[in-house]
């Protein structure tokens, strides 16, 4: 027809790819949205997008989508799942995983949970954001925390891993902070036009509210022992940072840049990208901006114990950025190390180098956040102990007996340090029910817990907890997606096969799941298929949601929530959840426990079998 039409003018997600389809004429595109990647369709008849189902929170670049059938291969991965290859069929908007070549590895490794946490800025715009828990989180005791952004420019994905792996530092018990302040791509064009020309004036202010906000409603964080970690624009942040707040204990800024002009006239990208975040603005004409916005002119404020890292070979932001910086700190006394990557550009790529370097930002933070210093000196034996080290430092041997320097220099992957599960029923083996038990889970309930009708709690600015009686539809209407494993899990039909001639009418099973839980969410949703496909009926499974293990009572969270759960969990003798008690009659046959050995259909299978 010859007519243009732009058709995603009005839509806020930011598209990195597009495909036309020749097998169903519709377009689909690759997106961030706020701080997911995610597969959307654009229905060209309906003229209307819809996202689609991927089993992952952010679809990577390798994908791969078919113009001539109606299929898509992502690699993709989430806030706490690694990557795994997905088949995405694009016709009944589905997926499955095609290939989990490190499902063996991750097996072994315990992750903390991931919530999403957001508030809203004294200038009324919603910064969201989210928290990463150490595996085992305990609400009782005090964690020193990192707070992690880019600054603009691009969202900081909810992917697994990559260079500035949150889970790991969470692992290595921080609590991790990561927010997304205005200008950022992918929420729209009104937000991410707030970068230009900005420079930090806007984001800067967030960051340090946000981190108040923070703290504010998360008690369990020391305060005093907060750290802020950001690289190349973010690397320029933490350094502006510094210069407007003291309430940072220690900063590590990589490849960051401090003087502007420097960068415009210098750096690989620095022209061309000034050209639109600084748009019609120069050295000459906008003070404001490259002076003011500069930390280099603002050095005599820094405080703060900052690292400078930076690869040798940089060729986006070269190396005399934190040369100048270093240089400053230094003739004013401050304390300041400079790490420099051999060899390398903007990113680090090399192996070794990499497992240093990443070596290098914890040790870093563990001197100026935990007190423990030790495992910086292995690394970087010719550091002087500033005074203000002095008076914070307290003895660890036992540290640094952990973090053995040979290891350290020979490459080793930290990633290794991550917390394995504790005991085998905790790695949700088909647990069968103990012989002599006085009480079965599977006899009549107790009044109190079929009595408590579901209850909506409210979580900061993110999704709300559901404790009580539940029903699959409390669920989808108090949180939205909750349930997207129901539409991409592809049960084995072989299994699925069998299992209705196990089936019989006194078969029953009750569910103890945590709604603020990720394998919840994963394996309830897979479950309710697999028992559509069996043939057992939906009344068939009572649900229970429960609060967290550690909960408190506050004004949110009334003290008989918390009891009942408490008295749930004990009731079930839950170890973990979700768990799924499988009853015949009154009596118990076996338990699959957070998540199946082989698969939701084939343990289930193994579990009827023994009636």
């Amino acid at each position: 027809s010859k007519d243009v039409n732009a058709f995603t003018r009005d839509f806020n997600p930011s598209i990195s790819s597009a495909v036309w389809s020749r097998a169903d004429g519709n377009i689909y595109l690759v997106a961030e949205d706020s701080s997911f990647v995610r597969l959307f369709r654009y229905d060209t008849a309906r003229k209307r997008f819809k996202r689609m189902r991927t089993g992952c929170d952010v679809v990577g670049w390798s994908s791969d989508i078919s113009k001539t059938r109606p299929i898509a291969v992502l690699a993709g991965s989430s806030a706490n799942e690694h990557t795994r290859l997905y088949l995405a069929d694009l016709k009944r908007n589905r997926s499955r995983v095609l290939l989990d070549p490190n499902s063996e590895t991750f097996s072994h490794i315990k992750m903390g949970r991931v919530e999403n946490w957001d508030f809203t800025s004294s200038t009324g715009r919603l910064i969201k954001g989210r928290v990463h828990y150490p595996p085992d989180f305990d609400r009782n005791r005090k964690y020193p925390c990192i707070v992690y952004y880019y600054g603009g420019t691009e969202p900081v994905w909810r992917d697994f891993g990559g260079r500035y792996p949150k889970n790991l530092w969470a692992a290595m018990g921080y609590v991790v902070y990561v927010l997304q302040p205005s200008g950022a791509t992918g929420f729209g064009q009104s937000f991410s036009a707030l970068h230009v020309n900005d420079w930090g004036k806007i984001v800067a202010g967030e960051i340090i509210e946000g981190t108040k906000k923070f703290l504010d409603a998360h008690p369990f964080v020391d305060g005093k022992h907060v750290g802020c970690i950001g690289a190349s624009y973010g690397g320029f942040m933490t350094q502006l940072l510094l210069t407007r707040t003291n309430m940072f204990a220690a900063a590590v800024s990589h490849a960051g840049i401090n003087l502007i002009p420097h960068y415009w006239g210098e750096g690989y990208w620095g022209y061309a990208y000034n050209a639109v975040s600084a748009a019609n603005s120069f050295p000459w004409n906008r003070k404001d901006i490259y002076v003011d916005q500069s930390p280099l002119f603002h050095a005599d404020k820094i405080t703060t114990p900052l690292l400078l890292l930076h690869g040798t070979a940089d060729t986006n932001v070269p190396t005399g950025e934190s040369d100048q910086m270093y240089t400053a700190l230094k003739l004013l006394g401050r304390t300041v190390e400079y790490v420099q990557i051999k060899g390398q550009n903007h990113l680090i790529t090399s192996y070794k180098r990499r497992v240093a370097w990443s070596n290098t930002i914890l040790a870093w933070f563990d001197r100026w956040l935990k007190g423990e210093p030790e495992w910086w000196y292995s690394l970087y034996p010719d550091s002087k102990t500033s005074q203000l080290e002095g008076k914070q430092q307290k003895s660890q041997s036992s540290k640094a007996e952990r973090q053995n320097t040979d290891h350290l220099k020979a490459g080793m992957d930290t990633s290794a340090q991550l917390k394995p599960e504790q005991t085998s029923s905790e790695q949700a083996e088909v647990v069968q029910a103990k012989a002599g038990s006085s009480v079965s889970p599977c006899s009549n309930l107790p009044q109190w817990v079929e009595g408590l009708e579901s209850h909506k709690v409210p979580v900061g600015g993110g999704e709300p907890i559901l404790v009580g009686k539940v029903t699959r539809e409390d669920i989808k209407d108090a949180i939205p997606n909750w349930d997207d494993e129901y539409y991409s899990y592809e049960p084995d039909s072989k299994v699925l096969s069998k299992l209705p001639t196990y089936v019989s009418n006194d078969i029953s099973i009750k569910c103890i799941l945590g709604t603020w839980c990720g394998d919840s969410m994963r394996e309830v949703p897979r479950f309710w298929k697999v028992m559509e496909y069996a043939g057992l009926p939906a009344e068939g499974l009572e649900m229970f949601a429960v609060e967290r293990y550690r909960a408190e009572p506050s004004r949110e969270r009334p003290a008989e929530l918390i009891d009942w759960s408490k008295e749930v969990r004990n009731h079930f003798s839950i170890k973990a959840v979700p768990t799924f008690i499988v009853c015949s009659g009154a009596k118990e046959l076996g338990r699959i426990v957070e998540k199946p050995r082989k698969s939701l259909e084939e343990d289930l299978l193994g579990i009827l079998k023994k009636k």
